[in-house]
């Protein structure tokens, strides 16, 4: 008995077929589809693990895994985790004390800039008082004043600036944003 043949056109549908065709056996249809029958049969399925951990070290079980593959890598990462872990306390202790540092520094040169001050205001009241002495009225009341003047500024000026500092601080603390 002769086989049936189909006839199926090479050209997408929809585009005019110029009369080449393709001959396919019923016979190989058949056994092409038992072929996709018996694939879809044992069907792959995906399995994945994922992991995820945080820290310096993996679970026990990952660190026994790598310690079968690399013999005494278990041991070598907790080396690393620990060493690791003193480097960032002993850079957040070098940091500590930089800032205390230069906070005392600015303190001792903040204390210093008073003394001088204070220092420069004597000797100009002194000043003033000797020109007052010796009949240098005007002049010696004026550096008198004046020195007095701009003590009282400097520390009306100093109380404002600290006390917009303190201000500043509550603000960024409660996440205001800085007025200008």
């Amino acid at each position: 008995m002769p086989e049936e043949v189909e006839k199926r056109p090479t050209q997408p549908p929809g585009q005019a077929e110029r009369g080449d065709s393709e001959e396919v056996p019923r016979s190989e249809r058949a056994r092409a589809a038992e072929l996709i029958a018996e694939v879809m049969q044992y069907r792959p399925e995906l399995i994945a693990e994922v992991m995820q951990f945080s820290g310096p070290l993996p679970p026990p079980q990952v660190l026994k895994a790598y310690d079968a593959i690399i013999p005494g890598a278990a041991k070598e990462m907790h080396g690393l985790a620990l060493a690791k872990a003193r480097h960032d306390m002993e850079m957040e202790r070098d940091a500590m004390r930089a800032q205390t540092q230069e906070e005392q520094a600015a303190r001792a040169q903040f204390k210093r800039g008073q003394y001088l001050a204070f220092l420069l205001a004597l000797v100009l009241i002194g000043c003033g008082s000797a020109g007052i002495y010796t009949h240098h009225d005007w002049a010696g009341a004026a550096m008198v004043v004046g020195t007095l003047a701009a003590l009282v500024l400097a520390f009306l000026w100093g109380r404002k600036a600290s006390g917009s500092a303190e201000q500043q601080d509550e603000d960024e603390a409660e996440g205001n944003p800085p007025q200008s």
